[in-house]
């Protein structure tokens, strides 16, 4: 080929790649917007970091791709741009014919003329009417020796742009070609050009990558030999080790450079891990911090230093930092499992409980078998108040490992949670035979006997639990429960003081201290005791209910009101404290406030006897006969043999004029129950109607 040809189609070519390379794109997303503003401003270093955040938010669109693939065109990264130009082509669509020639062109750059000519004819077969690709595959075939085949191309461009500046010069190519001297002298001219030139780069080629090869072997001993010196505690050797490979290591391959700034990075922090509070493990964890900063200034796209960063600042308590480093690790591998877990783990502490669910759920779907994210996974769903799903993942967790003690000992909190004591017990029976000194587990497996009212083996479990820490306070105030159940009320009252002594402002303990003193007839000081239960806890109404029945017992009935007056501020519709203060004021004959509690009580429990009685009773005291009679009316349909309220009834009866009703009742009182205990009363009474 002469140079006048060459020269020509020389021409034509840049021309083709310039109008390739200039085509204008238009994005609204802040990262595209401000990596196309770099990239028109020639700044195509900082450039592709703004692209690749923009593909890494949208991996399928077209048209970032394509100007991600521009980018790495300039930045001599073509390898990237080759499989950036592949992954998106199947999903072109009206730009398949752009992204295929684009992959031509660079196979052309590269000198894979046969590459570039089928790329160029996917190209076209894309959209038979897109020009550039006739025009490339015509130089192409030009410098493989196919001429007749570039005429055919060169004339289809000439078809489709018969405007085009380039036409002359297209067409004096066409015509040289045609003389059959042009075409055998460009044959040969070209086959001995691309055979030498080939031959050349090969041999370059070859060269520098056995050169690098060889260089990244001794890197990967060195890395080795250090990983090795560390597992062996000798840390002075191993970062001589790290040293010489950081000092060797190719600049020419950042990947490799970054994935061995990291491996080293991650030996350094489990050195450190192992052997904190010492010089070498200090050493060892700063020199680890460096690399992987190195490693993502070498390599932003590696997801491994990320991951080291964070757990790093997770062990120094820079929970923010942390977060950030866990997930940029994540976004930039989202398929580890551990990347995916220890950002789960960060989102739980920072309460962002859906999301640390996700994260989760991640880990377990890339690793079926990673019982701790099973795990960390249930605890997520418990906060989130779906426990059935987070009894499903304890139940993998011990599936994958069965002595996971921990996640037996939440499945029984879950069953116990749900009253179900037999599968509680179970599970805590198994998560005991795993970890024996789990003195938690041992209380709570008490705590299910005893909701199963089985107090001999609740009594036995909080001894156990006592024995391994006998300072618990929750652990003393429920064996405490426990041993007035079972009527030991001596002991019941040393282990309730044990729990106030360890807890001196918990409301319950001493609520429970004061109910052991009443049970053993202490009564003033149980009313000390609730009296301070009452002023730890302004909500807690158990001490106040109580305090309320002493002082009605002592007949101090206004501080008895006041007491219950403050559990009902609390618990306005609560069935005991309405009953009582009922009963306080009908102590004091307030008949009015007696009765609207009582009732109140009624709302709670409808069709209580006890309040029944005691209402028809105040009804009648108030004045109010006809609801007395309604009252007792109605405890003697719900209770036949009630034989109280049918003698009360009948002097409601009498009081209201209706004597022969209650002559009836008293005559029935009477024939029905012939010992009644009132019975001399009643018929005196009869006898005077």
């Amino acid at each position: 080929m002469n140079k006048k040809i060459i020269s020509i189609i020389t021409f034509i070519f840049l021309f083709a790649v310039n109008f390739i390379g200039s085509s204008g794109l238009c994005f609204g997303q802040s990262n595209l917007t401000r990596g196309e503003e770099l990239f028109m401003q020639n700044n195509p270093g900082q450039a592709v970091t703004f692209l690749e955040r923009a593909f890494a938010e949208d991996q399928t669109n077209v048209k970032t791709s394509l100007y991600l693939g521009y980018v790495y065109e300039q930045l001599g990264r073509i390898d990237e741009a080759i499989a950036i130009y592949r992954r998106i082509l199947p999903n072109a669509g009206n730009l398949s014919a752009n992204v295929a020639t684009n992959l031509g062109n660079l196979y052309f750059n590269r000198g894979n003329y046969s590459e570039a000519e089928r790329w160029y004819t996917q190209s076209i077969d894309s959209d038979p009417s897109y020009s550039p690709a006739f025009l490339s595959r015509g130089n192409t075939r030009i410098r493989a020796g196919n001429l007749l085949n570039a005429i055919s191309d060169y004339e289809q461009y000439i078809t489709l742009v018969p405007q085009d500046v380039q036409r002359s010069n297209i067409e004096q190519v066409i015509s040289v070609i045609r003389s059959e001297i042009a075409v055998e002298e460009m044959k040969k001219q070209i086959a001995a050009e691309e055979e030498a030139r080939k031959k050349k780069e090969e041999e370059e080629q070859k060269r520098a990558e056995q050169e690098l090869q060889d260089t990244m072997n001794q890197v990967n001993n060195l890395v080795a030999e250090g990983k090795a010196k560390l597992d062996s505690n000798d840390f002075a050797e191993a970062a001589e080790l790290f040293s010489e490979a950081r000092r060797i290591m190719p600049l020419k391959e950042p990947r490799f450079e970054a994935q061995k700034l990291s491996e080293m990075a991650d030996a350094l922090y489990d050195y450190a891990s192992n052997n904190p509070d010492t010089p070498g493990g200090r050493e060892a964890l700063s020199n680890a911090a460096e690399m992987a900063n190195d490693a993502v200034a070498k390599d932003s796209a590696l997801g491994s230093p990320h991951y080291i960063l964070g757990k790093i600042a997770r062990d120094a308590n820079q929970n923010e930092k942390a977060l950030g480093e866990f997930r940029d690790a994540v976004r930039l591998d989202p398929n580890n499992f551990m990347y995916s877990h220890d950002y789960g783990r960060m989102l739980f502490i920072f309460r962002r409980f859906t999301d640390a669910r996700d994260s989760f759920q991640n880990a377990v779907r890339i690793n079926p078998n990673f019982e701790t994210a099973w795990y960390n996974l249930g605890g997520t769903l418990r906060s989130l108040n779906n426990p059935d799903e987070a009894l499903t993942a304890y139940r993998r967790a011990v599936t994958i490992k069965p002595d996971y003690a921990a996640a037996h000992r939440e499945i029984g909190r879950i069953l116990l949670a749900k009253n179900d004591t037999r599968g509680a017990i179970d599970a805590y029976s198994k998560s005991l035979q795993h970890n024996p000194n789990d003195y938690t587990a041992m209380r709570e497996m008490a705590d299910a006997y005893s909701l199963a009212e089985n107090f001999i083996e609740a009594e036995n479990l909080y001894a156990r639990a006592l024995s391994v820490n006998p300072l618990d306070a929750q652990t003393n105030h429920n064996m405490a429960l426990v041993k007035i159940e079972l009527n030991k009320l001596t002991e019941a009252l040393d282990f309730a003081r044990k729990a106030v002594e360890s807890a001196p402002n918990n409301a319950i303990y001493m609520y429970t201290m004061g109910l052991v003193l009443e049970k053993s007839g202490a009564l003033d000081p149980a009313i000390t005791a609730y009296k301070s239960s009452a002023s730890l806890d302004s909500r807690y109404i158990r001490p106040r209910i109580n305090l309320g029945n002493l002082l009605v017992t002592t007949e101090k009935y206004s501080d008895a009101i006041s007491y219950l007056n403050e559990a009902l501020a609390v618990a306005p519709a609560d069935y005991e404290v309405n009953k009582n203060l009922g009963t306080a004021y009908s102590k004091l004959e307030e008949w009015k406030n007696s009765i609207k509690h009582y009732e109140q009580a009624l709302s709670a429990r409808q069709n209580d006897i006890t309040v029944l009685v005691d209402l028809s009773r105040a009804y009648a005291s108030s004045g109010d006969h006809q609801k007395a009679v309604s009252s007792y009316l109605h405890v003697i349909r719900l209770q036949s043999n009630n034989w109280d309220s049918m003698f009360e009834l009948s002097k409601v009866y009498i009081t209201l004029g209706q004597i022969e009703n209650a002559k009836r009742s008293l005559q029935e009182l009477i024939n029905r129950n012939p010992n009644y205990l009132n019975r001399t009363e009643a018929e005196r009474i009869l006898k005077g109607l």
